[in-house]
């Protein structure tokens, strides 16, 4: 196995050994409002993955080989991308501890959080693991890894759509506000 690879797998599996202790530590016992839209979304995008995966079966363990003088550069860029956005989204789902949910949902009593990385971008979370991908991609150059940050990246930008929507029914005139003083996302 390969240093970048080793580095891609302990960063991923750190971060979702996180996220499992983080929902002990941080469980909510108020009422959600989920939106069904989002799982039918999902459900659709899952259908369709599997339809191009068995299209496209043999790109996805072909390698893309950047052959260039720069290849330490986009090494490094890409551990960048990927602990910063580690990092970045770690950070968020501590600041936003009780109120976060798997689902696209609006917890009862969930204020319009705009401290720490919520003053930056309205969707740190999704930031930070869209900049996960791509850098896993950087570092593995492999048809699977460009596969996942494509699809990984549609998903996120579609949810964050959904749930905007969702909290503009629920809560409008605070998170119009909010909406209009920060960016949605970095990219």
């Amino acid at each position: 196995m390969s240093w970048k690879a080793l580095i891609v797998i302990v960063v991923w599996l750190s971060f979702f050994g996180f996220w499992v202790i983080a929902s002990f530590i941080y469980r909510t016992s108020k009422i959600k409002k989920v939106d069904k839209k989002w799982f039918l979304f999902v459900i659709s995008t899952i259908l369709i993955t599997t339809v191009v995966e068995y299209l496209t079966w043999k790109y996805f363990f072909k390698v893309f080989e950047f052959h260039s003088p720069f290849n330490q550069l986009i090494n490094l860029f890409g551990i960048a991308l990927l602990l910063s956005g580690f990092i970045f989204a770690i950070w968020a789902r501590i600041t936003l501890s009780r109120f976060w949910s798997g689902s696209v949902a609006v917890i009862e009593g969930q204020p319009v959080i705009r401290q720490g990385p919520y003053s930056i971008v309205r969707h740190p979370i999704y930031t930070g693991v869209i900049a996960m991908l791509w850098g896993s991609f950087l570092l593995e150059e492999i048809g699977l890894v460009l596969f996942t940050a494509l699809v990984g990246t549609i998903l996120l930008l579609c949810k964050a759509r959904f749930e905007e929507a969702l909290i503009v029914r629920h809560n409008s005139k605070e998170y119009l506000d909010y909406k209009r003083d920060v960016t949605r996302m970095v990219f």
